[in-house]
């Protein structure tokens, strides 16, 4: 089942881009300026889909995961930042949510990017103003080597946990033509939907660098995050 969810959303790529909305729509529309709202007080929960792997087995790590915008502080370079506050339920409780402290990091964004820190780490999520096509260096300043993000379309409708966003900005983080090797597969994207955020991550990495071409299931994962309230 787990396969098959995984294929399916890989599926996603596909279909996003190979089909266009045939709208008239603005060079910019406005809504795509809502769609990475910031604000105390805000809180988001996702249904998260871990995968890891043994040499002899894979871990599926099901849990609830919230996330709420803190009050705002200044980060080491002087700028005002909002506290991202992360906490997880058990998958088995349901909605009936028993949240417990997990990590802290935080969110950013200016009139030209939005960032979110993590595990110290920076990533630039979004580039703005949004274009179809736009290219940037998601990893510009976390020392994981350059990744092009890119706006593989500002206007597409996607269903998640049996909701329909439209529209909804799908940002592509890596396509596996662009990693192709031997060594690693690498898939990734988010998608945005106005005034509510992120709605949807999926990162399937698969690396290939043991002797003879074999599995490393340590550098090996597959991360699904699923928004549901």
């Amino acid at each position: 089942m787990l396969q098959k969810l995984l294929f399916s959303l890989g599926l996603i790529v596909i279909a996003l881009g190979l089909t266009h909305c045939n709208r008239i729509k603005t060079p910019v529309p406005a809504y795509t300026e809502t769609i990475y709202p910031l604000e105390t007080g805000q809180s988001r929960i996702y249904l998260v889909i871990d995968t890891t792997f043994t040499t002899q087995d894979t871990i599926v790590d099901k849990f609830y995961m919230k996330e709420v915008i803190g009050e705002k502080e200044t980060d080491l370079l002087g700028r005002e930042v909002f506290r991202l506050e992360t906490f997880r339920s058990d998958f088995d409780r349901g909605t009936d949510y028993l949240f417990v402290a997990d990590r802290v990091g935080t969110v950013y964004k200016d009139g030209e990017f939005a960032e979110r820190m993590e595990e110290n780490q920076r990533f630039q999520i979004l580039k703005f103003p949004v274009y179809p096509g736009i290219k940037w260096n998601g990893n510009l300043y976390n020392g994981l080597g350059e990744q092009d993000y890119k706006y593989q379309s500002i206007d597409t409708v996607i269903e998640v946990n049996g909701v329909t966003y439209d529209p909804a900005v799908f940002v592509l983080e890596s396509l596996p033509s662009d990693t192709s090797s031997f060594i690693k597969y690498r898939l990734a994207y988010q998608l945005y939907a106005p005034e509510l955020g992120k709605v949807m991550k999926y990162d399937l990495t698969k690396v290939r660098d043991l002797a003879n071409n074999r599995f490393n299931p340590d550098k090996s994962y597959t991360r699904i995050e699923m928004l549901v309230e």
